[in-house]
């Protein structure tokens, strides 16, 4: 029998007696008090034999309801804490337990239900790992070195009837980590629909999540209320009427504090039939390499065939070679060029660039147009610095009577009488220059070479 039965049953034992002194008091006392004293009132006598059911009420009164706090139960004070740690820290649980007398208080940790301590006892694990410290009303629980298997429920005990126990928790700190199944990966749209972008991620504390694009300043979501932002505070996002300039990777960034960070990229693939940017005419020389360029814009990668003469370009040999360049920051856009060698006089004329993909097909024309060499000679300028260094000479070497004699083409040149015909070296030099533009332009007008 525990203190607390035994002074119930005390208190009981005065109840019976006081309760049986104020009952005979009633019917036989005062009974006879009546007939001694006459001379007594009759409300004399009812407040006298009153008295024991007086003192009954009384300790009815302190001892009901546990007023009395020697005859209090076990009870809690402070909640138990939970608690949020690192991986390798040291931290406690501690369980206020009031009135507690003669009962005993335990720890015990749920899922599964191991007991760790009980009154001082440790029964699980070591005391390196759990220690138990005991201060008036405070029972603290220990735990050294937490690793990620200690998270869980851990329960303060008192064994009342019925049992009394409140419960915490212990959580570690993790660093963010993305759930990949809750993560949109690679997307493939068509240009003009909407794409939604979704990212999730586990950790303690939560983590915060954005998007960004790589090597993009803004992600352009064409939103109602906005036009875009270039870090995206949100878990999912969606960008609407998608344009081939959104293709690229995107990036989600994990974060709580905690390190390190973790990031996903996806891929947006943006398809689109091909759009021929330009293609533009190119001239040439006989004997001489042409390129022909075709700037395209498609996805997926389109593939790229030459005409010539409704003939396609089949194959590559000496005179013909076909290359494909891509724009590393626009992936989408292209560059077919068609290099045409030693050109003929038949090499020349308009050639074809066409260009297709599953969603289209686009055929641009390239004009390649011959330059002559007569042309080329003609349509350049006497150099300049000849022909000051030929007037400078001429000055030296005539006398002031020789006339002057301006050519067509803007050459002054003295005419020496004591030299005829190409006698003057310089005079000589300044003619063989001219008789090679007349035999050029006559040249030209007959369409003959030299």
């Amino acid at each position: 029998m525990n203190f607390h039965s035994f002074l119930e049953l005390r208190i009981s034992n005065i109840l019976v007696i006081i309760t049986s002194s104020g009952l005979y008091c009633r019917k036989k006392i005062c009974k006879k008090n009546y007939r001694v004293e006459k001379k007594r009132t009759r409300k004399d006598h009812h407040i006298s034999c009153m008295n024991g059911i007086l003192i009954y009420s009384l300790l009815v009164l302190l001892c009901s309801a546990r007023a009395c706090a020697r005859l209090q139960a076990p009870h809690f004070g402070t909640p138990m804490k939970d608690v949020m740690a690192r991986k390798n820290d040291n931290v406690s649980f501690t369980c206020q337990v009031r009135n507690i007398g003669r009962h005993l208080v335990a720890f015990v940790r749920t899922d599964p239900t191991v007991l760790i301590t009980w009154q001082q006892r440790v029964f699980f694990g070591n005391q390196q790992k759990y220690s138990l410290e005991q201060a008036d009303e405070h029972w603290i629980l220990h735990i050294n070195n937490v690793q990620m298997s200690d998270e869980g429920i851990y329960m303060c005990q008192v064994n009342t009837n019925p049992m009394i126990a409140q419960i915490a928790s212990l959580t570690l700190e993790k660093p963010p980590k993305i759930n990949k199944n809750k993560t949109t990966h690679d997307l493939i749209v068509k240009e003009g629909s909407n794409v939604s972008f979704a990212c999730a991620a586990d950790g303690n504390p939560k983590p915060d999540l954005s998007w960004r694009k790589r090597n993009g300043p803004v992600i352009q979501t064409n939103e109602p209320e906005g036009f875009g932002e270039s870090i995206i505070y949100k878990e999912n996002f969606t960008i609407f009427n998608v344009h081939r300039s959104h293709m690229g990777e995107y990036i989600c960034l994990a974060s709580n504090g905690i390190p390190p960070d973790e990031s996903w990229t996806l891929k947006l693939h943006v398809h689109f039939a091909p759009d021929i940017i330009s293609a533009p005419s190119v001239k040439a020389k006989k004997t001489a390499t042409a390129r022909l360029s075709c700037f395209v814009e498609a996805w997926p990668k389109p593939t790229f065939m030459w005409k010539f003469e409704n003939q396609f370009i089949l194959a590559e040999n000496y005179k013909y070679h076909v290359e494909t360049l891509s724009n590393f920051s626009f992936p989408f856009q292209y560059q077919a060029i068609l290099s045409v060698n030693f050109l003929e006089k038949a090499d020349f004329g308009v050639y074809r660039c066409e260009a297709f993909n599953e969603h289209g097909k686009r055929t641009a024309a390239i004009l390649l147009e011959e330059i002559s060499l007569v042309y080329s000679a003609i349509s350049h300028e006497p150099d300049v610095r000849v022909v000051q260094e030929l007037r400078v000479e001429q000055k030296k070497t005539d006398s002031k009577e020789n006339e002057s004699v301006e050519t067509e083409n803007g050459i002054s040149l003295k005419n020496d009488h004591r030299n005829s015909g190409c006698a003057n070296l310089h005079s000589s030099l300044v003619y063989c220059y001219l008789i090679v533009l007349l035999l050029a332009n006559e040249v030209s007008n007959n369409n003959c070479l030299f």
